[in-house]
């Protein structure tokens, strides 16, 4: 949360100065890049992640991946039949109702 709002008022501040708005001293522009720098790279290195490399390795990589079921799953089969089968019925009712 902090990262973020650092992050916002950083960007106002910064803009003003470009915009001429407000004068920053060079020293404080600095240590503001340098703080902005160092709280980017620790957010980098603590972000959470879920999933392990290998069992013993401390490397973790995000996976977006839902679960899906396999196609084998009788749950699914039974849904894609039922699918499958009231798009044959719509297929049907439109030719009926074009030939009426």
């Amino acid at each position: 949360m902090f990262n973020r709002i650092y992050n916002l008022v950083f960007i106002i501040i910064f803009a003003l100065h470009i915009l001429g708005i407000i004068s920053i001293p060079n020293e404080i522009r600095y240590l503001m890049i340098a703080f902005y720098l160092i709280l980017l790279i620790y957010s980098l290195l603590n972000k959470k992640t879920n999933t392990k490399l290998n069992g013993d390795d401390d490397i973790f990589v995000m996976t977006t991946n839902p679960n899906k079921p396999s196609p084998s799953d009788p749950n699914m089969e039974k849904f894609m039949n039922d699918l499958n089968q009231s798009i044959e019925k719509k297929k049907l009712d439109k030719i009926k109702v074009k030939n009426e």
